[in-house]
């Protein structure tokens, strides 16, 4: 008897997720940062100045799991979604000049960046952000931002998983 929890058969089956791992822009990605208090940035540049990010909280800790098989576990869910704070979620920041500018914006539209470091201009990026796993097999649009991107409590050891596309640039170009 075979058992697949239903949260995992819709990750695998997320068509943007799917997208993002078959997609290549030149470099299978990495960490992009680490900070305080166990915050991550991993990210992969995609084709047409697209880029997948992945906040990842490796704070805090998960409630007891009674999986009484191994492929139950992970187990699914919290008892509680009020729990959270207890347990270590946390919002995480995406500032977008954290990430290479040329991952983000067409050739010659960096206002004086140099393109090959992340965080060298003044000038603040726009950027169309989308989370991948806002629902069950669909993603969902979140809006345009100027400079960054504030996530929703991420629960400990788990991630948001984001596409930023459509970046401009507010300085000349």
């Amino acid at each position: 008897e075979g058992f697949m929890q239903q949260r995992l058969v819709d990750l695998l089956l997320n068509p943007e997720m799917l997208r993002v791992n078959q997609l290549w822009a030149g470099f299978a990605g990495d960490r992009v940062w680490s900070k305080p208090v166990g915050r991550e940035c991993w990210a992969k540049p995609l084709p047409e100045r697209a880029v997948a990010v992945v906040l990842f909280n490796r704070n805090g800790s998960t409630p007891r799991c009674t999986a009484k098989r191994a492929i139950e576990a992970p187990c699914d869910d919290w008892a509680s979604a009020a729990n959270l704070t207890t347990y270590g979620a946390q919002s995480i920041e995406l500032a977008f000049d954290s990430l290479p500018r040329a991952w983000l914006l067409p050739r010659g539209r960096g206002a004086g960046y140099d393109e090959d470091r992340a965080g060298s201009s003044t000038h603040a990026l726009r950027c169309v952000v989308f989370d991948i796993f806002a629902t069950p097999r669909v993603g969902k649009a979140l809006g345009t931002f100027t400079g960054s991107f504030v996530s929703s409590p991420i629960p400990p050891h788990g991630v948001k998983f984001l596409k930023l596309s459509n970046c401009t640039s507010s300085g000349p170009n």
